[in-house]
């Protein structure tokens, strides 16, 4: 089974194509107990294949590197759906085994980025859905 946790709705990017609505006023978090309640409930009736760590900014979370762990002890498919691209290059230095798999996307008036460190790069087209609705 695969697992989606959305840890925190902080995020101070506020990117158009974003689905959650998180922003630099969010402030709710979900702690690391209330993430190993969640997941130990689920792992004792199915077998995790893969946990999604998400937000908000996950990387914003003040214990995110505590997350991540806990999530590696279910599983060792662990993605972290990030748009810190500077708190991307710190975590992999700190996290070997982190690969970097970019999701880039078009939008009209905003340069690329495209991380140095990534191992893949998938270039997406704008969909319209969360701000770029309006």
């Amino acid at each position: 089974m695969e697992v989606t946790i959305e840890i925190t709705d902080y995020c101070p990017n506020e990117c158009d194509y974003c689905s959650t609505y998180a922003s630099c006023r969010g402030y709710l978090r979900v702690s690391q107990k209330e993430v190993n309640e969640f997941l130990s409930k689920i792992f004792f009736k199915n077998e995790i294949t893969r946990i999604n760590i998400s937000g908000g900014e996950p990387l914003s979370h003040p214990d995110f590197y505590e997350i991540f762990c806990l999530c590696k002890s279910y599983t060792k498919n662990v993605w972290v759906y990030t748009n810190a691209i500077t708190q991307i290059i710190y975590n992999t230095d700190i996290v070997k085994e982190i690969k970097v798999e970019a999701n880039v996307c078009l939008t009209p008036g905003r340069e690329v980025y495209i991380p140095e460190n990534a191992d893949k790069v998938h270039l997406l087209q704008l969909v319209k859905q969360g701000r770029a609705k309006d």
